[in-house]
């Protein structure tokens, strides 16, 4: 489930639409896996890659009923930029010290429900959490400067030590899809509620999505509209756009996918337009 719910619902453009290739181990369970390499790792339009290559790999569990669990990860790139000097109090010569850093790797785990709710119509429900289990959870606290003796450690005042701060947060989503034709159509939300890792506030993604088979080929062109409005946002409007258009050939498990994303966000490295190429497997 991971696989789609990726691929349209949030247009990461990083773990393709490939038919899983199941295997059933009794009791109404099957098993399923994917793995894919990617240009860069888009997440709702924004790198979490820093524009550069990305390895992603996932498993489901899912029974007859409609229920399914699973676990999804994805390298990261590791921010350079957040080097603070000072790392522990009382330093008379600095130290480099990298914090407030998500680290090399997330990690999703997810549960929920899809099944056919009418002819044609299917409903996905479920609850996802994101975890970054080495990311540099740690931020500074300074004193500021006396003005006065201008008495500082570093032009942001005398550094006294670090405090936590969680990266760590949970997204419930719900989707409708529609098939007609060779078409599908997809409607969802994923909403986080106020988090401390998101900075005790909520946040709200809407989507919209198509996929149209081209009839006797092996091709799926692709269409993506997302709007976030909340904590996440990449601009400072609290809200912007993204978007893609992709095309993804499939051949027996294996699909190769070509997507233009872009987003409405300053156009910055990370959220400016580009071609994500993505190679995937289904096993």
């Amino acid at each position: 489930m991971r696989v789609k719910f990726l691929t349209l619902a949030l247009a990461a453009t990083t773990a393709i639409s490939t038919p899983a290739m199941a295997a059933e181990i009794g009791g109404g369970f099957s098993v399923s896996g994917n793995a894919a390499v990617t240009t860069d790792y888009r997440f709702r339009g924004v790198s979490f890659s820093d524009e550069d290559i990305a390895i992603q790999g996932g498993l489901d569990l899912e029974h007859e009923s409609g229920f399914y669990a699973g676990i999804w990860g994805s390298s990261l790139e590791e921010d350079d930029d957040e080097i603070l000097l000072f790392a522990r109090p009382g330093l008379v010569q600095p130290e480099i010290y990298k914090a407030g850093n998500f680290g090399h790797t997330e990690i999703d785990i997810y549960v929920g429900w899809s099944g056919e709710i009418s002819s044609g119509v299917g409903l996905d429900v479920g609850v996802l959490y994101y975890i970054y289990p080495n990311a540099r959870n740690r931020t500074p606290v300074f004193t500021p400067c006396d003005p006065l003796t201008q008495n500082c450690a570093s032009s942001q005042g005398t550094f006294t030590g670090f405090t936590d701060f969680d990266t760590d947060y949970i997204e419930p989503y719900a989707s409708l899809s529609y098939t007609i034709g060779p078409a599908e159509l997809t409607t969802g939300i994923a909403y986080a509620p106020d988090q401390s890792a998101i900075g005790d506030d909520d946040n709200l993604y809407l989507y919209g999505d198509v996929g149209v088979g081209i009839p006797n080929t092996p091709i799926t062109i692709n269409g993506h509209l997302g709007y976030t409005n909340g904590s996440l946002s990449a601009d400072t409007d609290d809200d912007y756009l993204d978007w893609l258009i992709g095309i993804d050939v499939a051949v027996g498990p294996m699909t190769l996918g070509v997507a233009y994303v872009d987003t409405n966000a300053p156009d910055v490295p990370g959220l400016d337009a580009t071609i994500v190429g993505t190679l995937g497997i289904s096993f």
